[in-house]
């Protein structure tokens, strides 16, 4: 198992697990936000970042931070927005891999939290 940022071609993987993260939660996101939401995540310059969990080359989970600024720290902030790991390959500590790997991308950014 591997994390890494998602790219262009993760598209199909990528919009497989956000459909079953929608789902999960019984909304609804508008096609047009979706696709919004995925030409930030893999935009460099946007405070996004998407970062897919890979197994044998397929995904299998992603999470969603945002990077901003914030009020009582001069340090930016990462928070997690999204986490999702796909219902066949849970329990097999891609959820907590995913988790840690956010930690450290605040730590390489030099964040507060």
């Amino acid at each position: 198992m591997k994390v890494r940022d998602f790219v262009e071609r993760d598209y199909e993987g990528w919009l497989r697990l956000w459909e079953e993260y929608v789902r999960f939660y019984d909304a609804c996101v508008e096609p047009a936000v979706t696709e919004h939401t995925w030409r930030r995540i893999v935009d460099s310059g946007s405070p996004l970042i998407g970062r897919v969990a890979e197994r044998d080359g397929v995904p299998v989970g992603f999470t969603v931070s945002v990077l901003h600024e914030g009020t009582w720290t001069g340090r930016p902030i990462l928070y997690l927005e999204d986490l999702f790991v796909d219902r066949a390959a849970r329990r097999g500590g891609i959820g907590r891999a995913l988790v840690e790997d956010v930690v450290g991308q605040a730590t390489t950014r030099g964040c507060s939290g």
